[in-house]
């Protein structure tokens, strides 16, 4: 769990880096410069970390169906050796599908206007931009959109509902209590992740503009900042010291 911890934390870090620092300076000075090279790399780059946390985060939840729905076999079946070819896997898959709307994109014909209606170079606004007809290059990436968020998404579901069945035969609630906190901190990143994403990319392109900017801005920013105290919370010597200060700070007053 913690080797897949390591890679979504890798994945989110990349992902922030990738965007925040040229939007923030955009919105700084309303507005900002950005070569067809460097567009062009930012998308393909958006497009892998994205696509390796979604992939990371359906390879989370198997691992919480085997520590769960088969705990005698989980030391057997997830070694470290076996944790780091699922991780090489999803982040090369996630490469692999960046790859294929990029080299789309290359190949369109720029004209017009050359602003960049958005918080980043993203696939929507660029292909305003273009004067080429591009009604295929929108239903391919529509197609793998929808590999990259539902078919994971789709994974999560069937395995949690493993997991809640198995968990509804346990006899003891504190047993019961026990076993949806380790599933408590992955739900809730799931949960805000796929919602956004599924509603931003997996309805068809050009039609939610103004929407999108704002899910952008919560998938790229939003989220990357949330899920550390999602995950840390947990853990009971940081909220040992969340109480700690709490009551420092309700004597000092």
């Amino acid at each position: 769990m913690y080797m897949l911890l390591s890679s979504l934390s890798l994945s989110e870090i990349l992902f922030a880096s990738n965007i925040s620092p040229l939007m923030l300076y955009a919105l700084i000075r309303n507005g900002a410069n950005i070569s067809i090279a460097g567009c062009f790399t930012q998308y393909f780059f958006f497009g892998s970390f994205g696509s390796a946390e979604s992939f990371t985060l359906s390879a989370m939840s198997c691992d919480r169906f085997l520590a769960i729905c088969k705990p005698l076999h989980y030391r057997l079946i997830t070694g470290p050796k076996m944790c780091l070819r699922l991780i090489l896997i999803c982040w090369s898959l996630a490469f692999l599908v960046a790859s294929i709307p990029l080299s789309f994109i290359k190949t369109l014909h720029f004209c017009g206007t050359n602003i960049i209606d958005h918080i980043f170079c993203d696939f929507t606004p660029l292909i305003k931009m273009a004067c080429t007809d591009t009604s295929i290059f929108e239903t391919v990436v529509s197609l793998l959109s929808s590999v990259v968020t539902l078919l994971p998404c789709l994974i999560i579901i069937a395995t949690y509902s493993f997991i809640i069945r198995t968990i509804c035969r346990i006899p003891s609630s504190k047993g019961k209590e026990k076993a949806f906190s380790t599933c408590s901190s992955h739900l809730g990143v799931v949960s805000v992740y796929y919602s956004t994403m599924v509603i931003a990319y997996v309805v068809p392109p050009g039609h939610l503009l103004v929407e999108n900017k704002v899910l952008s801005l919560l998938y790229t920013v939003i989220n990357p900042f949330v899920n550390p105290f999602i995950y840390t919370l947990r853990n009971q010597e940081i909220k040992g010291v969340i109480i700690q200060y709490k009551k420092e700070i309700l004597n000092y007053f």
